[in-house]
């Protein structure tokens, strides 16, 4: 499994993203940039812990893999847990930024943070793309491994739907529902769709047109039978 790792003075945020390296490849260090991440992702079940630290409250985030929730699915609902693990990356920029209120490309260079703010304002769309994605996998419609994997490839980007998408989902939630919520769908992937819906709701605001949400019909889907 890839380990991130950034720095914050004494305080080290170290992300257990769904992304494995070749067994091969050093163990990065904790001082260095991440690289792109590989177009693999390992089974969901990433489990995340904050800890406040005491002088500036600084989040950090270990990541560890937890229990596969989705074992005992249907082929075609863990290969979708499979790919939901994606959004570990936008997990990964709630945690370097340092909270929701954060923007997580706060000491980038003004083309990067464009980017991001152009990248994010299209999270609806990007949304339903990805939604496309999955429900494409649950009715049968792309079943080939390899064409899997290519489609899901093409969300990452430089920091495509996996990060915006789930940067989104993670800080709604947070902000709508605590981190406590946040930790379990961290800890079990098949929460987090849904508890992002309830999260938007919970942030609702009269006359004020809401973010895209998940469809009731692929809610419906992951449920456990």
């Amino acid at each position: 499994m890839a380990r991130r790792a950034w720095s914050f003075g004494l305080t080290f945020i170290v992300i257990g993203a769904p992304i494995p390296l070749p067994q091969s490849a050093p163990k990065p260090e904790p001082q260095v940039t991440p690289a792109a991440p590989a177009r693999d992702v390992a089974p969901a079940g990433v489990a995340l812990e904050f800890v406040t630290d005491e002088a500036d409250a600084v989040l950090a985030l270990v990541g560890r893999r937890g229990s596969d929730p989705g074992r005992s699915d249907p082929p075609r609902v863990r290969t979708l847990f499979h790919w939901i693990g994606a959004f570990g990356e936008g997990y990964a920029m709630l945690a370097a930024a340092g909270g929701p209120d954060v923007h997580p490309h706060a000491t980038s260079g003004a083309e990067e943070r464009a980017r991001w703010d152009h990248d994010v304002a299209r999270c609806d769309a990007d949304l339903a793309e990805l939604e496309s994605f999955f429900v494409d996998i649950l009715e049968g419609r792309l079943t080939d491994a390899a064409r899997i994997d290519a489609r899901a490839a093409s969300y990452y980007g430089v920091q495509g739907p996996w990060y915006t998408v789930g940067w989104k989902m993670a800080v709604t939630i947070e902000r709508a529902l605590g981190r406590e919520r946040l930790l379990e769908c961290t800890a079990d992937p098949r929460r987090l769709l849904a508890t992002y819906d309830d999260a938007v709701d919970e942030l609702a605001t009269p006359g004020v047109k809401p973010p895209a949400t998940w469809s009731a019909s692929l809610l419906n889907a992951l449920e456990p039978k």
